[in-house]
């Protein structure tokens, strides 16, 4: 076999055979371009694709999102994000103007809810299949991303704060950050992926930036719709158990409209509307309406306002709002409220007060309020033990029986007094006798030195007593000051009884049983809402004067106890030194307690990641 031969029969096919892998790895690559591009389109991404049809891979750049909530007025904030149709394959620039659509790609779990987007940059990756394909996580702030989801229903999940607290980068994937409402109810438990709206990812594309996983089903899109009672994220409401007066003529206009509707169908159709004939038997109906106070709050105090009006029976949809002027709260100083002034000022304390009532009611989540905290300079005054039992005794706010012995002096002794008065007697009685045998002449003037006497020493018995009765106050106000001293939480059950006019009813200002939490809800509804007719309840008062019962309560603290002058002075303001005590236990009882822990937990997570990368 000659040269010639060799090359044609054995070389030609071994080139042939060289070749081969080189096509097959072509038409692999070309096939698989056309599925991510097809993969791609069906989930509206927009991606510049390159593919390299010798090496065999495919190179994807996607612009790298940044992330804003949109406007809570903004229907689509409600809204989960609609489908939208396939659309060819849009430039990379195209993503800033035209929002993408859901999509099911891994790391873009975010494309379930409605954002404000922006483009922050490119990720490039180089894959050879089309499972490889995923999308590059989006960047948001992380106080914005649990605002925003906290609004829409989620519930923040404590054991998950406190983990990723500790662990920081090093927390397992799948840790639940944010929860549904019914799995944080559910006392059962759930696993760590249901019912788990924001969770910790594995950080592959993150370069040491926290990475979170949004879980969003549509049907949770219900639990938050837009109603009147519900509030956005920083707003606590303060509930008032008065009676509110209401005009309903309008309301009862509206009813006579729809109960002629309602005969002019009955006549047209021959079936009645059963839902408008029972809004028009609702027309002699006296409904109950109530005002609720709903104030926002800010790191520096209460920054604004809302008085609502509703029918608590809602058998007449009758509903009023408006804006109640807080400026004398001082809430848009903001250098009023550092965190080591001691000063106590009425802004630093409502909002404390609306804070922990918040945090420790039954009827609420504390969650949309973890950005707030109570004041340290209150959260530490109410762990200090600084009023005497013996005080409230004395100021009547304690029955005498109710507390542990401390009285040591002995009150004068009325049957000493009157057998001091029956000698005295059995005196006069001897000295008229005397008097009886003396010539005429001078009983006259014996019988009046006798009533000069007489006058006088009733003059110095009373003044005796006044000095006796005098010095056993001293005494006993001494051993009051000097008495075992009581908790704030029991002073202000003490107090709140008082309120309630447990001890006297002239003095009730408070439904009886109430709770130290009720009179803080009231302390803070006659504070906030201005008194046009009563100069003497007037809110910037009440406000100042419990801000300065405070301040005096501080000292009281820092400088052992109370001291005579402080007791007259409370003694003229009993009602304020009441308030201030129960304003004290519910700040007491919400520091340290699981809802201010995870609040701590939270606002340390997003000062340690600002922004996060969510897929």
């Amino acid at each position: 076999m000659s040269a010639a031969d060799v090359i044609t029969y054995i070389g030609v096919p071994l080139a042939v055979l060289g070749v081969l892998p080189i096509l097959y790895t072509t038409v692999t690559t070309f096939l698989n371009l056309r599925l991510i591009r097809r993969l791609l389109n069906q989930n509206s991404t927009s991606a510049l694709t390159r593919a390299s049809f010798v090496s065999g891979f495919v190179e994807l750049t996607f612009s790298r999102t940044a992330l804003t909530p949109l406007d809570r007025e903004d229907p689509a904030y409600w809204e989960p994000r609609p489908r939208q149709a396939q659309h060819n394959y849009l430039p990379i620039e195209a993503v800033e103007t035209s929002s993408p659509s859901v999509s099911r790609l891994p790391g873009a779990g975010w494309t379930k809810l409605n954002w404000r987007t922006r483009v922050a940059g490119s990720k490039t990756y180089r894959i050879q299949r089309v499972e490889e394909v995923r999308t590059p996580q989006a960047e948001v702030d992380l106080g914005e991303l649990v605002r925003f989801l906290v609004d829409r229903g989620a519930v923040v999940e404590r054991r998950g704060w406190e983990v990723l607290r500790r662990a920081g980068m090093w927390t397992p994937a799948g840790t639940r950050l944010l929860t549904t409402k019914r799995v944080a109810g559910n006392e059962t438990g759930a696993s760590s992926s249901e019912g788990a709206v924001l969770t910790v990812a594995v950080p592959e594309d993150s370069d040491g930036v926290l990475s979170l996983q949004i879980r969003w089903d549509r049907e949770w899109g219900k639990i938050s719709e837009v109603e009147n009672d519900q509030l956005a994220p920083g707003w606590t409401v303060i509930r008032s158990k008065r009676p509110v007066d209401v005009d309903l003529s309008e309301t009862k206009a509206q009813l006579k409209l729809v109960a002629d509707k309602t005969e002019d169908s009955t006549k047209t159709e021959g079936t009645p509307l059963s839902s408008e004939v029972d809004s028009t038997n609702d027309m002699n109906h006296v409904a109950e309406f109530r005002s609720f106070l709903d104030v926002q709050l800010a790191p520096w105090g209460i920054t604004e306002a809302r008085c609502r009006t509703i029918d608590t029976d809602r058998k007449i949809n009758a509903y009023s709002s408006k804006v109640v002027d807080i400026s004398h709260l001082d809430a848009d100083t903001k250098s009023s409220y550092p965190s080591s002034d001691p000063t106590i000022t009425p802004g630093l304390w409502a909002s404390s007060a609306a804070t922990a009532l918040n945090g420790t009611s039954a009827l609420s989540d504390p969650s949309p309020l973890w950005p707030h905290t109570v004041s340290s300079v209150l959260a530490q005054l109410s762990g200090k033990v600084c009023i005497p039992v013996g005080v409230l005794v004395i100021l009547d706010l304690l029955p005498a029986k109710s507390a542990p012995s401390w009285e040591l002096s002995v009150e004068p002794d009325a049957n000493r007094d009157w057998s001091t008065r029956a000698s005295k007697m059995q005196e006069e009685l001897e000295e008229d006798r005397a008097i009886d045998r003396l010539p005429i002449a001078q009983q006259a003037a014996a019988r009046q030195a006798k009533q000069i006497r007489k006058t006088r020493n009733v003059h110095n018995d009373m003044l005796q007593k006044q000095e006796e009765k005098r010095l056993h106050q001293e005494r006993r106000a001494k051993e009051a000051l000097s008495s075992t001293k009581w908790a704030s939480k029991a002073v202000a059950e003490t107090c709140a009884t008082w309120l309630a006019g447990g001890l006297q009813k002239e003095h009730q200002v408070l439904p009886q049983g109430s709770l130290p939490r009720d009179a803080v809800e009231n302390v803070m509804w006659n504070s906030i809402m201005r008194e046009e007719d009563s100069e003497k309840n007037s809110s910037e008062h009440l406000a100042a004067e419990v801000a300065a019962i405070l301040q005096l309560w501080q000292g009281w603290a820092d400088h052992g106890g109370l001291t005579r002058g402080d007791l007259d002075t409370i003694r003229s303001k009993k009602e304020i030194f009441a308030y201030a005590a129960c304003v004290l236990a519910v700040v007491g009882s919400f520091a340290g307690s699981p809802a201010e822990k995870t609040g701590e937990d939270v606002r340390e997570c997003v000062r340690n990641w600002p922004i996060v990368r969510v897929g």
